[in-house]
């Protein structure tokens, strides 16, 4: 058990003949519930009256859970050193303490089960769990119960490509903003610079990222659209992301200087050959600035 504690002995599970199977894995009581065991080696014997059963052996005993020389070995040095077997196998077997399995229940033939709680298994195969499990422990421990299990395979989720044919149109194929010109003249001045900014570098794979690149909210490029401006959807294959040979973060910066060129392109520049002065320098920055002092 994957406990501090040395080997215990139980008795062998119902009906089991053969010598004790080393390496494989058991379910044993113990408090009031079922807990994995493994199999070190065979009990001495004495009080075999007073022991409780194995309840279910969860490997075969021609396939071991741990190799019998292992076990035999590795048991063999936890004598020496005076180590309890929990304990050394609570470290060293680091899978296989968890067992998953269904476990039904029910009582035997003419077994009157009232006496131990107002709910009780009954003559049909009942999960388990619908059951405290100290109640079936009580039960179990009387003779008075039947218990199926049944194992769980161990799967894990794989992520496979499907062939070309079974894949929907609709999946093989995004929608891109594209400008068409040339662009109507009753375009606002904001929509227009979107439909300008989607000439140069477009397309783009969404309103939203036509709005990003444009520096625009996306009322105003859902405008544009909506006046009849140049943009059209045109449907072309899908291609991987990020795409272009850029990372994400190679893209947002492309996004962002394309945003500065913009700006630049359309803010008041000083006027050539002449250094801007203070007042004016102030008015670039976007504020009147202090009024100059009179000498």
């Amino acid at each position: 058990m994957n406990l501090p504690v040395v080997a215990c002995d139980f008795a062998p599970l119902h009906g089991f003949q053969g010598p004790a199977p080393l390496g494989c894995r058991v379910l044993v009581p113990w408090r009031g519930d079922l807990i994995v065991g493994l199999v070190v080696g065979a009990g001495d014997g004495r009080g075999a009256h007073r022991l409780r059963e194995v309840v279910h052996m969860l490997d075969d005993p021609g396939r071991p859970w741990v190799a019998p020389a292992t076990v035999q070995g590795i048991g063999e040095w936890g004598r020496d050193a005076r180590l309890p077997a929990g304990l050394i196998w609570g470290d060293l077997l680091g899978v296989g303490w968890a067992a998953a399995y269904v476990h039904l229940v029910r009582a035997v033939d003419d077994a009157d089960l009232s006496p131990f709680a107002r709910k009780v298994p009954g003559a049909r195969w009942t999960d388990a769990e619908h059951f405290p499990p100290a109640l079936l422990d009580a039960i179990r421990e009387q003779g008075l119960l039947e218990e199926r299990f049944t194992p769980q395979p161990r799967l894990k989720t794989v992520v496979q490509a499907r062939a070309l044919a079974e894949v929907p149109p609709a999946s093989r194929l995004v929608t891109l903003v594209q400008a068409v010109a040339p662009p109507p003249a009753s375009l606002t001045p904001k929509q227009a610079q979107a439909c300008a900014w989607l000439r140069e570098h477009g397309p783009a794979d969404t309103l939203s990222a036509w709005a990003r690149g444009a520096g625009l909210s996306n009322s105003v490029v859902t405008a544009a659209l909506n006046a009849g401006a140049p943009p059209t959807c045109v449907p072309r294959p899908r291609r991987p992301r990020p795409g272009h040979g850029c990372t994400s973060g190679g893209r947002r910066v492309l996004r962002r200087l394309g945003q500065w060129r913009q700006r630049r392109r359309h803010s008041p520049q000083p006027h050539p050959g002449r250094h801007p002065g203070p007042a004016r320098l102030g008015r670039h920055a976007g504020g009147a600035g202090p009024a100059p002092a009179a000498a």
